[in-house]
């Protein structure tokens, strides 16, 4: 048998599989290419739900390009007053003022695709070298020089090349530049926009993200820009909070505060939908499709339908499938092995979900075998006493964090024994510490002997 290749991490285009995703695309394009500017939306999804693919999609139906994605071809142009930017905000989180490294990105995207702006030859070469250097001009007054981000500092400040103004003269030049630039599309009639898609905030460090969401207000607040972020809500929160000023009502004051200043720079946050049981077992059959036998998918699938053992996250998905690649080939050790059946199916995905999801629980199923059966019985709910160690969270007894510090007036902490109870069904669908196949623990049938083979004993 030939090696299995595994599945590539790289942001996907295609969402034709996740239909409550592109619904929520048409919806978004639509608000974005009519709605008027200036305007700031947010499309919130946990780490790992697919913000970033989502982002690419979005970008290509508005424009017909997605230039970082290597994927992406040419395609039809839905909206052509739109003029897409793509800005990963942490590459440059170490920037003091990330806002220049924000209008570099603008300068030079505009430069790149000038065959979007001038479409009906209005503009010299000579005027658009000439509105394109008022936004370098803009960065020198705000503190750097764009075109010269590594040599900023000490050089810029010698020279004194770095003029304060007043935020609403430099929207002003700004606003005049993009004007000039971008102009009127002649089809549709329409003042062309730019849409920038800020990817990655959420990976940002705290004053970079606070300082990059200022600027959008303080600087970028124009009448041709429309801003789509890729964000975690609640680490963006969470980051905000640490860098806001404390006060006597302590952090959760903080947190509230956080919340109602990224509200206010972003009102309108479209939250990405969970991946669906349906949409699961169609990216399984996708990403392993090519590779494995079509009996042994349709065994997993069957498996995934009856007991759902799966994490409803995108990149986890997929991370289960590139372990369920790597068990599949190591049980072909050479060219007389026989490839794993459906039979085995069972075994392999509760051993793939251990080694990608819990490596702490299979680190002890891998040294004592004879441990999963405790684990079997802890799913079953009939050992309470199963050796699963401190701190882990299960799904039939789950408790957020979070929620287990909360207190209640009159009730004590949420997670005391004999406080408030909350029930199994509240479970976090994308969490990642939850026994998403609980299920399929106390319900397959793993023979002992078979284990140990599998793991060589």
């Amino acid at each position: 048998m030939s090696m299995l290749q595994l599945i590539s991490d790289e942001p996907c285009l295609d969402i034709e599989h996740l239909p409550e995703r592109k619904r929520l695309i048409e919806q978004i394009a639509h608000a974005v290419a009519n709605s008027d500017p200036p305007l700031v939306v947010g499309v919130h999804g946990d780490w790992g739900s697919g913000k970033t693919s989502f982002l690419h999609a979005l970008q290509y139906h508005l424009s017909g390009r997605c230039p970082q994605n290597p994927a992406a071809g040419e395609g039809g142009v839905a909206h052509p007053h739109i003029v897409p930017i793509w800005f990963e905000a942490w590459r440059y989180q170490h920037e003091s003022a990330p806002v220049v490294a924000l209008l570099h990105e603008i300068r030079s995207q505009l430069s790149f695709g000038q065959k979007f702006l001038t479409s009906a030859g209005k503009m010299s070469e000579v005027a658009i070298r000439g509105a394109l250097m008022s936004i370098e001009d803009v960065t020198k007054k705000i503190g750097f020089q764009a075109s010269k981000i590594q040599e900023a500092g000490e050089a810029w400040e010698r020279e004194n090349l770095a003029t304060a103004l007043p935020s609403a003269q430099l929207r002003e030049f700004l606003d005049e530049a993009l004007g000039k630039l971008l102009g009127e599309e002649e089809d549709s009639g329409k003042d062309r926009r730019l849409v920038v898609f800020i990817d990655d905030l959420d990976r940002c460090e705290p004053e970079t993200a606070y300082r990059l969401l200022e600027s959008l207000k303080v600087y970028l607040n124009l009448r041709r820009c429309v801003f789509v972020l890729g964000l975690n809500q609640r680490e963006v929160e969470r980051a905000l909070a640490k860098v806001m000023p404390s006060n006597r009502n302590g952090s959760a004051d903080l947190m509230i505060r956080a919340h109602e200043y990224l509200e206010k720079i972003c009102a309108n946050v479209w939250h990405l939908p969970l991946v669906s049981p349906a949409a699961q077992e169609t990216l399984l059959r996708e990403w392993l499709g090519d590779q494995l036998d079509d009996e042994f998918i349709e065994a997993v699938i069957a498996l995934l339908h009856a007991h759902q053992f799966l994490p409803a996250n995108a990149r986890r998905i997929k991370a289960f499938a590139n372990a369920l690649l790597r068990l599949y080939q190591s049980g072909v050790n050479d060219e007389t092995s026989t490839a794993p059946s459906s039979s085995d199916a069972p075994l392999m995905c509760i051993i793939a979900c251990l080694q990608q999801f819990h490596p702490r629980l299979w680190r002890h199923v891998e040294s004592e075998p004879g441990f999963f059966f405790e684990l079997h019985g802890f799913a079953r709910g009939s050992d309470k006493k199963a050796r699963l160690g401190p701190g882990q969270i299960y799904e039939n007894s789950y408790l957020h964090p979070e929620l287990a510090a909360l207190e209640l007036p009159g009730e004590g902490k949420v997670g005391q024994q004999g406080s408030v109870e909350f029930e199994t069904r509240f479970t976090d669908l994308a969490y990642g510490n939850v026994l998403h196949c609980q299920r399929l623990v106390a319900n397959a049938g793993v023979n002992l002997n078979d284990l140990k083979t599998f793991l060589g004993h």
